[in-house]
């Protein structure tokens, strides 16, 4: 492999190609998982990468990058910086035809983002507060805020979120399976469940 001296932070195979995103030297594509070439985006720091419906989207929640908002791309080869230019993410998902992006604890922008396509995103009816996550599952949407806010929201479309009762806890981790939703508390408050994500 030709990348010798790179931290890289994320890897991701779709559509056959391997895309990795560096801690400095911005987004890596290969045909073959062993020869590596990099992209037109040359620095910036890439923990995130998702691929679906034909669009690579990648971006960073880490505040020393220099690449900020959310990035896109047809064939994880060349790459366009989106409508959102600033602010970090913590994550991206997609799911029945919605893109979700959540910010993260550093940067300006706050709340959660849509796109039908990738490229083009809104800032939903959640306009504030740092999300650990966003996720979908059982047709339905969860995502979980951060300290100050510490809510649980829920979507069934993506666009418009509601808080569900939980307020007191943040969360880093949630997952659905065998019709229940579990979430894991990052506040000693312990494993909560739920059996509609609301």
């Amino acid at each position: 492999i030709n990348i010798s001296s790179d931290r890289i932070q994320s890897i991701k195979y779709a559509n056959d190609v391997w895309i990795a995103g560096s801690s400095s030297s911005g987004l890596y594509y290969s045909t073959d998982g062993i020869t590596w070439t990099q992209s037109n985006i040359t620095s910036g720091y890439f923990n995130y990468i998702v691929y679906a419906n034909g669009i690579w989207v990648a971006t960073t929640d880490y505040s020393a990058s220099t690449n900020e908002g959310l990035y896109y791309s047809t064939d994880g080869m060349t790459w366009t910086l989106s409508n959102i230019t600033t602010g970090y993410f913590e994550s991206i998902a997609h799911a029945d035809g919605i893109w979700v992006a959540s910010t993260g604890t550093f940067g300006t922008n706050k709340g959660l983002y849509y796109s039908t396509d990738g490229m083009t995103w809104t800032l939903s009816n959640v306009t504030t507060g740092s999300f650990h996550f966003a996720t979908n599952a059982n047709n339905i949407w969860v995502a979980s805020s951060d300290y100050p806010d510490n809510n649980v929201y829920y979507s069934i479309d993506g666009i418009t979120w509601t808080k569900s009762n939980i307020i007191i806890s943040q969360f880093n981790c949630i997952t659905y399976a065998n019709g229940i939703w579990l979430a894991g508390s990052d506040d000693n408050k312990g494993l909560w469940y739920s059996t509609n994500g609301i």
